[in-house]
């Protein structure tokens, strides 16, 4: 079973392997359901502190997640955030384990993030679109705004 938030972000999703029904495909899910990424929505919770908008996200995506699997009789939740070395592990495990108090639900944790390496390469093996940013538009802004590394200095040659 899986659920998918349909935030990708190129612009021109496709049925294949870059949508989340592609990925539900790809994977032989027996029943996906896909949940909007919502930008009004997730505006309106973040009020503002597009900084601080993480937890907002994770607490959004969670609870429909939660409810999702609630409403369809499932009895365990996860996420795949749990596999990024760029999230905040702890606050999604945080995030996971107050869905599971409010829904009756079992919060499956594991920490996924020493096989993040090996999770991308499977998944280009099976030609599924990755992205370079979480999916939200402040992560992608971030993503193109990011400078360019700096350069050592060349180290000095020993005077001779």
């Amino acid at each position: 079973v899986a659920s998918l938030f349909n935030n990708i972000g190129n612009g021109e999703e496709s049925f294949a392997y870059d949508s989340p029904l592609g990925v539900c495909m790809a994977m032989q899910y027996s029943d996906c359901f896909v949940n909007e990424y919502g930008l009004r929505f997730f505006l309106e919770k973040v009020g503002g502190d597009f900084d601080g908008r993480c937890p907002q996200c994770y607490a959004m995506r969670m609870e429909a997640l939660a409810s999702q699997a609630e409403s369809r009789g499932f009895d365990a939740i996860c996420t795949s955030l749990l596999i990024s070395p760029y999230q905040n592990h702890q606050l999604l495990v945080e995030t996971g384990m107050a869905a599971e108090m409010r829904h009756g639900l079992q919060f499956y944790y594991r920490d996924f993030r020493p096989l993040f390496r090996q999770g991308q390469q499977q998944a280009r093996e099976m030609g599924l679109y990755m992205q370079k940013y979480c999916g939200c538009i402040f992560s992608e802004e971030e993503r193109y705004r990011k400078k360019p590394k700096k350069s050592k200095p060349p180290a000095d040659k020993a005077q001779t």
